[in-house]
């Protein structure tokens, strides 16, 4: 596991060498195919209706009509929210 302020080294392996050759990588993505993760903390500074992702990313801000959102796991009020 990496903690936060810890750095992470990833290691390229490439098929054959050059000589005086380099890589670089911009704007990639890493993604953590490893175990299940889970939301430990959900902090709620208001009790307004606003829905975000489990990212914490607003995706609208009210949740009086859930019917027409994309099937998921959504934090509502300060609470974990799954739409079917």
């Amino acid at each position: 596991d990496i903690n936060e302020g810890e750095t992470l080294r990833l290691g390229i392996r490439k098929q054959a060498i050059v000589s005086a050759d380099w890589v670089a990588y911009d704007h990639f993505q890493l993604i953590y195919e490893g175990g299940t993760t889970d939301v430990k903390e959900v902090r709620s500074e208001s009790t307004s209706g606003y829905v975000y992702d489990l990212h914490g990313r607003l995706i609208r801000q009210s949740s009086d009509n859930l019917e027409d959102m994309p099937k998921g796991v959504y934090i509502i009020k300060g609470g974990k929210v799954l739409v079917k």
